[in-house]
């Protein structure tokens, strides 16, 4: 094996979450993903490109190395390029990109894309689905200059059930197939992320800190709320599992 098939083989994935629309758990889905990248004893580290809800620096910077990095310009974005770039392979990267940075992604997307591909490293976006179409028409966009075989959508249950999100399942006006057969056609994928009841979301955000040591002592929660968390981790990281693999 040459060095270059050995860098290839231990690069890990850079995963940027982005939507331009705010509100739909774009960072709630991240810190999902962060979770599950410790459970699966990933290594990893974060940049929070949104310095107005940052959530992986809230409640990851204890766990790894979480850089605030707003995003904002296409200046910060070709800094965190060099960011990126500074990253050993064998670490993978999450990206929590503000709402509104469709216009930034756009711009400079293939640019990232071509590092990720001079890195040797998978790239993948991550996003929050609710069941309107402003997530879906960010996806379309962006396709131009991703593709849509590495998208992870992300039905996010706060909204519902899987059934109710219709406009992600319908097939287009123009008579195309459905987004999603699109995304699973390109070979991208989709996860159903089950709501988390009110009262133990509450407290984990008050505590501000990761699911599992809220899990114990950390958010002092009551023996049922504690138990409804639970629950909802193990159905939350079963949803996430089969990104293992990528990692």
């Amino acid at each position: 094996m040459t060095t270059k098939d050995h860098v290839a083989r231990m690069a890990r994935p850079i995963v940027v979450s982005s939507s331009d629309k705010g509100g739909v758990g774009k960072s709630f889905v991240t810190r999902c993903l962060a979770h599950c990248l410790c459970l699966w004893n990933a290594k990893w580290v974060g940049f929070d490109g949104d310095s107005q809800n940052s959530h992986l620096a809230r409640f990851y910077s204890k766990v790894t190395q979480v850089d605030c990095h707003p995003l904002k310009t296409s200046e910060d974005f070709d800094r965190l390029l060099d960011k990126i770039e500074g990253v050993d392979a064998s670490t993978a990267i999450l990206i929590d990109c503000p709402a509104g940075a469709g216009s930034l992604m756009m711009a400079r997307g293939q640019r990232m894309q071509a590092l990720a591909d001079h890195l040797g490293r998978p790239l993948y976006r991550l996003f929050s689905l609710d069941e309107e179409d402003d997530v879906l028409m960010s996806m379309k966009r962006e396709a131009a200059v991703f593709g849509l075989g590495n998208v992870v959508a992300v039905l996010n249950g706060r909204f519902g059930p899987p059934e109710i999100f219709l406009l992600w399942q319908r097939v287009l006006k123009d008579g195309s197939p459905s987004m999603r057969e699109q995304v699973l056609a390109a070979g991208g994928k989709e996860i159903y992320l089950p709501p988390l009841p009110p009262a133990p979301r509450m407290a984990v955000r008050d505590a501000r800190c990761p699911f599992h040591e809220a899990a114990g002592a950390t958010a002092n929660l009551s023996f049922n709320e504690r138990m409804n968390l639970e629950e909802w981790l193990t159905e939350m990281e079963a949803a996430f599992a089969p990104l293992k693999e990528l990692f």
